[in-house]
């Protein structure tokens, strides 16, 4: 940390030990109606004032993994104001309707909706234990052929072990730690 920061850090200090409890919070939060959503900040109106960068996520720092929750616009916002009432530096700390949620950038796609995706693989998995029961239930018919006369042998089953795919179930795969 910087003298400059330590410095800003010590007037704001200062600054908030001369509110009362009640001055204070009405200074640094408040609720306001979000107008526009860009990648990472979004607009908001306040009263008269429309406001704009007002940061979606508390790390500043593009280049590292970061959760982003984007609100939906015209929804509420309850909103941080880190410079203390001066409306310069501010944050989203919760919204009324999500548009969407972003996390890495992004990069992995939409979450999987985990019980449509069970019960695809168990549609592939009972077509295939069908193909193996076709394959398994199968028999060759043999037959000799003597000069130009065909005489019939007999069905011969191939001998191969009974292999069946099994069900999956959604704990398989499902990390239910973080839900949608």
């Amino acid at each position: 940390m910087n003298n400059q920061t330590l410095r800003e850090l010590k007037e704001a200090f200062i600054k908030f030990g001369k509110m009362g409890a009640k001055e204070l919070v009405k200074q640094i939060l408040f609720v306001a109606e979000v107008v526009d959503i860009q990648t990472d900040t979004c607009s908001i109106q306040y009263n008269t004032l429309k406001l704009t960068n007002v940061r979606l996520c508390a790390i500043k720092d593009g280049n590292k993994s970061k959760l982003i929750v984007r609100p939906k616009v015209g929804s509420d916002v309850l909103v941080f104001d880190m410079s203390g009432g001066d409306l310069t530096d501010l944050l989203v700390l919760q919204v009324t309707d999500v548009e969407d949620i972003q996390t890495d950038k992004g990069s992995n796609g939409g979450l999987i909706q985990i019980e449509k995706l069970t019960d695809k693989i168990n549609e592939v998995v009972d077509s295939l234990n069908d193909l193996i029961e076709a394959f398994n239930g199968h028999t060759h018919a043999t037959a000799t052929v003597i000069g130009q006369v065909t005489v019939s042998g007999t069905a011969t089953k191939i001998a191969i072990p009974s292999i069946k795919a099994s069900k999956l179930k959604s704990s398989d795969y499902e990390n239910p730690k973080i839900k949608h």
